[in-house]
């Protein structure tokens, strides 16, 4: 996994804070689609219950998959639990067109 560069985290810190990503909750709760967060249990951090606590409040409809001995990339980290576990997730969601309404034909 490559490493960070000093900008590329500053840039991102800069982000954060000019659009903090609590300001998005009332769209994406809005928005009617599902939502999944990956909770990651390493580094330990004794705030992360109270975070994915308020992240739930605010966005009840939201479905959350802990993975506690995986870090930050939970995709990378847990990836032979993560990956299936969000294509399950992804596949109970998915929304298949009707059968008549399939034009394979098309090429569009």
């Amino acid at each position: 996994m490559p490493e960070l560069t000093p900008e590329v985290v500053a840039a991102g810190l800069r982000g954060f804070h000019e659009e903090p990503p609590a300001l998005l909750h009332d769209d994406l709760r809005n928005a009617g689609i599902p939502l999944l967060l990956l909770v990651a249990g390493r580094p330990p951090n004794e705030g992360r219950e109270d975070e994915v606590a308020a992240f739930q409040r605010a966005l009840p409809r939201a479905d959350i998959l802990r993975f506690p001995e995986s870090g930050h990339n939970v995709l990378l980290d847990a990836a032979d639990e993560a990956i299936p576990a969000v294509g399950e997730w992804l596949g109970q969601r998915a929304v298949l067109p009707a059968a008549g309404n399939l034009d394979v034909g098309s090429g569009v």
